[in-house]
């Protein structure tokens, strides 16, 4: 990769709405051995969340990852600050920046792991922080 993605640091990746729908919310309940069908989702649910919205992401045009050319991204770790709880049927708008960039190597390969940091509320009231570290690697 010729450019770094040290550049990457402060882009806005946008804002995009982030349902909590029934089948989400029954599917997590029914993995952590909770009823269906519970109004509030316990924190636990953050994690969920967090993926789905990284997701949503064009690596190459967000990330620099050019997964067409060998390029790879792994989700490293997370950090979750819960402000309010998850509940059914909520309609959460997240704002997503680049908040940290930290070129490393392991091994042969030098990778990047870019941290992204996710804002979720609902009606201004904030519902969840995460801060998402992805490890970036480029084609051989």
């Amino acid at each position: 990769m010729a450019e770094s993605r040290a550049q990457l640091v402060g882009r806005d990746l946008g804002d995009f709405e982030f349902a909590v729908d029934d089948w989400t919310a029954n599917t997590f309940l029914g993995l952590i051995g909770r009823s269906p069908g519970a109004r509030e989702i316990p924190p636990s649910f953050g994690q969920v969340a967090a993926l789905a919205m990284v997701q949503r992401f064009d690596w190459d045009r967000d990330l620099m990852v050019d997964l067409s050319a060998g390029g790879a991204a792994v989700y490293g770790e997370q950090d979750l600050r819960f402000h309010a709880p998850f509940r059914r049927g909520q309609r959460l708008r997240v704002r997503a920046m680049v908040d940290r960039v930290e070129s490393k190597h392991g091994g042969r390969r030098r990778f990047d792991a870019v941290t992204i940091r996710l804002e979720a509320s609902e009606k201004q009231h904030p519902v969840l922080t995460a801060d998402v570290t992805l490890l970036c690697l480029d084609a051989e």
